[in-house]
């Protein structure tokens, strides 16, 4: 089957330089001349910081995960292509993204909405539906109510028509939310509203990375053989919980470890800097009671995770390595194979969000509790996963209200941290086929007709053609 071309077009074209979208000329070259200062060679890492990014900081579409997925993408200029997708990255900082404030897209200048950048071809072409503006926001899993509303200031002063955008998200439902946020109660006329993609860049990137590393016998996970081995021996820890910075929700179940002395029944890490001590030791305040009492005496958090590769877990040890080493490709399966369930902390407790956290237990043989919001475990199951309804009650997973689900989820880590180890071993070993099968699942996922980048692939190629 021959492949599919889809168009990406850009502004700035130099040789086999092809720069980030929404990059002035003036950025490019001050991120050349970066490169032959002292502070270069001083400092390489400048020199990522600068060039690189403004030159080479790929979309999602460029990842090697994407190889061999029967489409062909051609980056040129513009003035090269009939139609074409407008590709940006954004940064991970959304804050502000009418330009009011710094920190919005890659290199863009402080206060100065993106669309300014956008040359009049570009302009010209979204408002006459020539090209698709593709905002590349995949690094992330959710989209806040205040990012959405501002994006939809800086498309109507840009006069660029929603139907000429799509959002690219590493979502759960992310369309269902905007629309509950924004459009249920409007009148028909006015649910106009741009194109909200979830890609699951994370599932599709964890099937593609843990094939590889098996394939090249690198330590990133357990093998079934390693799994299998260790049938009869009785693990040293109950629980396994990485968290990987210090949210609420993620507090909350950490403070009710404390509260109930099961954090000395599993092994647990908690990411956190100096400057983000308050979150445990928020002291009384007008008549207001500490948010976390069992937390606030703790001046360093118990470095239970000696054998993790993401360490620091010292407070007062804080580095960017230590940030940086909780990142999709960085694990050490020993702590997974030392324990018997995950306590998995995702990244957001208002809506569901799936990413590399989830994958790691799943990958590692583990059942998991996922800390959520409703519905993680519904989506996992409609990817192919099974998940361990008959031994953890997973009824939490249908309740919206927080409160009310983080309640439900405290009550099965109880049960679970109270069993005696040769119950809970025996508890364990009785999900054996359904651990092999969301292992297995997980590696071969990258091969399934059902791959949600191909779906958008699709779309993007009929809109180009």
């Amino acid at each position: 089957m021959a492949e599919k071309s889809i168009n990406f077009g850009f502004d700035i074209v130099l040789g086999k330089h092809i720069t980030h979208n929404v990059t002035s000329i003036e950025d490019l070259f001050l991120g050349i001349k970066d490169l032959y200062t002292d502070k270069f060679w001083d400092n390489p890492s400048h020199y990522k910081s600068n060039l690189v990014k403004i030159i080479t900081r790929d979309l999602f579409i460029y990842a090697n995960s994407y190889i061999d997925n029967g489409y062909k993408f051609n980056r040129d200029s513009i003035k090269n292509f009939d139609k074409y997708i407008y590709p940006i990255k954004l940064s991970a900082d959304l804050e502000n993204l009418t330009g009011l404030h710094a920190g919005l897209l890659g290199s863009q200048a402080v206060g100065q909405p993106f669309w300014k950048k956008l040359s009049f071809d570009v302009l010209k072409d979204l408002r006459n539906r020539k090209a698709l503006l593709l905002l590349d926001y995949t690094m992330e899993c959710f989209f806040r109510p205040e990012h959405h509303e501002s994006l939809q200031v800086v498309l109507r002063q840009a006069k660029i028509p929603f139907e000429s955008v799509m959002l690219l998200i590493n979502g759960v439902n992310s369309a269902e939310n905007y629309h509950e946020m924004f459009l249920h109660n409007k009148p028909l006329h006015q649910k106009k509203y741009y194109k909200i993609r979830d890609i699951a860049f994370t599932l599709e990137h964890s099937s593609y990375h843990y094939s590889y590393g098996l394939k090249k016998n690198v330590n990133t996970c357990l093998t079934i053989d390693k799994f299998l081995e260790s049938k009869s021996i009785i693990r040293n820890d109950k629980f396994l919980m990485h968290c990987k910075g210090p949210k609420p929700h993620r507090l909350d179940i950490l403070e009710f470890l404390y509260q109930n002395k099961y954090h000395k029944e599993g092994n647990y890490s908690l990411l956190i800097n100096n400057s983000e001590l308050y979150t445990l030791r928020t002291k009384k305040v007008n008549s207001q009671e500490i948010k976390y009492p069992n937390l606030f005496k703790i001046e360093k958090v118990p470095i239970n995770l000696k054998q993790e590769t993401f360490q620091p877990t010292d407070i007062n040890a804080w580095d960017d390595s230590a940030w940086n080493s909780n990142a999709l490709n960085v694990e050490n399966p020993q702590p997974y194979l030392d324990s018997y369930f995950n306590i998995c902390l995702e990244t957001n407790n208002d809506f569901a969000t799936l990413t590399e956290k989830i994958f790691k237990p799943i990958i590692n043989f583990q059942p998991f509790i996922l800390v959520t919001g409703s519905g993680g475990l519904k989506q996992l199951k409609d990817w192919g996963f099974k998940t361990f309804d008959g031994f953890i009650d997973e009824s939490y997973d249908t309740v919206k209200d927080s409160i009310e689900r983080k309640e439900l989820i405290q009550t099965e880590i109880k049960k679970l941290c109270e069993m005696n180890i040769s119950d809970l071993h025996e508890w364990y070993w009785k999900m054996e086929d359904i651990l092999i099968h969301n292992h297995n699942h997980l590696l071969n996922f990258k091969d399934t007709d059902n791959l949600p980048s191909k779906k958008i692939f699709e779309e993007l190629y009929e809109f180009t053609k």
